[in-house]
């Protein structure tokens, strides 16, 4: 995730779109810019925006080998201008002596870019990381290969076994390493610290007091003096992942002094309130901000937000709290009979009946500059579904196939075995946080997104940060940013969609109005791709076919 940091006191920031329509005739009222069209190579795909420098941007594409795209996966870097031209492509080499290489990531430490590979020894039985220097003008890779972490275990589905976390600043760069697990040893990690130019600050392997079926660790970072935190979850009554049950696990984060040797544990408890979602971030003041949902209720949904401040100096908890969203936030699609009934269990303190959110994944942490917090999540989940699972289909009786067989599958019984999975990213809601803990306001974006079978290709959405305004581009129905519409229409994120912008003001207050027709710019809009590229500019990315194009929308 993107670590945002608001520079105004408050929820103070500014965003002017050059892009709008008018809501009420449903025209563009401004022009966007656009770049040329562009054909993709032969069996890519974009896979993200890496970085920006003053005169533009730098994306990553993925390219397989082959006559059908079924070889090896290379990596391709792109540099365009700021008029989203495409100045340099450059296929990196992943080849060394013979030896292919994995593809870990392409980072930009300060204004210089570094390719991240892997390999498997099978010989020594390691896995190695490897850093390398981009050319910035050629775009070319450095002869020299630096090893920067390894791993000794057995590793022959060349797993990616290391995560990399770069510091708010860019000067430091954390490689997180979890060491193979040992018959009834606790969990064991190793951590190695980098400046920008990859020299080694320290490195340290670490033991916890736990068993490593028991711990997991979901979120690593480094701050710009060096130090490392680790927040894990802790399964009290089952092992690593199994589902979460109400008072079955607990959070813990994790704190290393700069040079590795000052280790501290901090519990993050709630008491009778059951944390279900927490991240974390390092402020400038040396705070460590924790901030995420909680639940009451044995289903663990999430009824409120919790905020929790923690000095890891004086190893104190400095303030903790935890409130509960607004009724009519949580009850905004139950029917009035079953408002009602929510009412009531609100009335008798009901608390497995009382109302709560559910399928809420946490995105985003944006640390206000008055010690506040502003979190961003998702609806989202997987449905699996086998429609044709009865030997009555229609297939199943045609003349053309036997009462046993269908072209969507087939068993010896009849029955089809195929499995649909529909991926749904639905409303989005927005957290403004006090810095004593208390939620200022709650908005929620209505939005219904359903795919079948493509992971949420087109799904989702892309967050900017401007002025005074939080902004959010997704894939949109165009029935759904008519004037006064009130039924909310499931989009399929097809070539029919619309480009939807919503504008979260300082004071939680939510705009929404059509930015352009997929149709008309004869693309299907990515968000995930989508990026915020600087302080006064957004790109917007999409592709219909082999063909593909980005957008300007400045910010003012």
């Amino acid at each position: 995730n993107i670590i945002y940091i608001i520079l105004l006191t408050g929820f103070g920031f500014h965003f002017k779109a050059r892009a709008q329509m008018d809501d009420n005739a449903g025209r563009i009222a401004r022009p966007i810019t656009w770049s040329a069209d562009y054909k993709e190579p032969a069996h890519s795909s974009l896979n993200r925006i890496i970085a920006t420098d003053p005169n533009g941007f730098y994306a990553l594409r993925q390219q397989k080998e082959g006559l059908l795209g079924s070889g090896a996966v290379h990596a391709v870097i792109e540099y365009y201008d700021r008029n989203m031209k495409l100045v340099k492509s450059r296929d990196l080499d992943l080849n060394v002596k013979g030896k292919d290489r994995e593809l870990k990531d392409v980072v930009m430490l300060g204004r210089q870019l570094y390719l991240l590979t892997y390999f498997y020894n099978e010989k020594q039985q390691k896995t190695y990381l490897f850093a390398q220097t981009i050319k910035n003008e050629s775009m070319l890779l450095s002869p020299e290969l630096l090893k920067i972490a390894e791993v000794a275990a057995p590793n022959r589905d060349k797993q990616d076994v290391f995560g990399v976390h770069i510091s708010r600043d860019s000067s430091k760069i954390l490689v997180y390493a979890h060491l193979p697990h040992l018959t009834n040893q606790l969990e064991k990690f190793n951590l190695q610290i980098y400046d920008a130019q990859f020299n080694e600050l320290w490195s340290k392997d670490v033991q916890l007091p736990y068993d490593d079926k028991k711990f997991s660790v979901d979120e690593y970072q480094v701050d710009n003096q060096g130090n490392v935190y680790l927040l894990g979850t802790l399964y009290k009554n089952g092992k690593v992942g199994s589902s979460k049950k109400l008072g079955g696990f607990q959070y813990d984060l994790l704190s290393l002094g700069k040079d590795g040797t000052d280790f501290q544990e901090f519990k993050i408890d709630l008491g009778d309130k059951y944390i279900t979602d927490l991240t974390f971030r390092p402020s400038d003041n040396g705070d460590i901000v924790c901030a995420g949902f909680y639940s009451e209720s044995k289903d663990l949904g999430i009824k409120g937000a919790c905020f929790v401040r923690l000095n890891p100096i004086t190893k104190q908890i400095t303030m903790q709290n935890a409130k509960p969203f607004d009724f009519n936030l949580v009850t905004a699609y139950l029917s009035d009979k079953s408002k009602r009934k929510a009412q009531e269990a609100i009335n008798v303190n009901d608390k497995n009946k009382e109302p709560e959110l559910y399928n809420y994944s946490l995105d985003k942490l944006i640390l206000r500059s008055d010690g506040g917090a502003i979190l961003v999540a998702e609806q989202y989940f997987v449905e699996t579904r086998n429609p044709y699972n009865n030997s009555y289909y229609p297939y199943a009786t045609s003349a053309f196939y036997s009462p046993y067989y269908s072209p969507f599958g087939y068993s010896r019984y009849g029955y089809n075995n195929r499995v649909d999975y529909y991926y749904n990213f639905n409303d989005l809601i927005v957290v403004n946080i006090r810095p004593n803990g208390e939620i200022e306001w709650t908005t929620r974006i209505p939005k219904r997104q359903q795919t079948v079978n493509d992971n949420g290709f087109y799904s989702s959405y892309a967050m900017a940060i401007g002025g005074d305004k939080l902004y959010f581009v997704y894939n949109e129905d165009p029935k759904n940013l008519r004037p006064n519409q009130k039924k909310i229409y499931t989009t399929s994120n097809d070539k029919y969609s619309a480009v939807a912008l919503s504008e979260v003001s300082k004071s939680g207050q939510l705009t929404t109005r059509p930015l352009f027709s997929n149709a008309d710019a004869n693309i299907i809009t990515r968000p995930k791709i989508c990026r915020q590229i600087g302080k006064n500019e957004m790109v917007i990315y999409g592709e219909r076919g082999s063909t593909y194009r980005f957008a300007d929308v400045s910010l003012d």
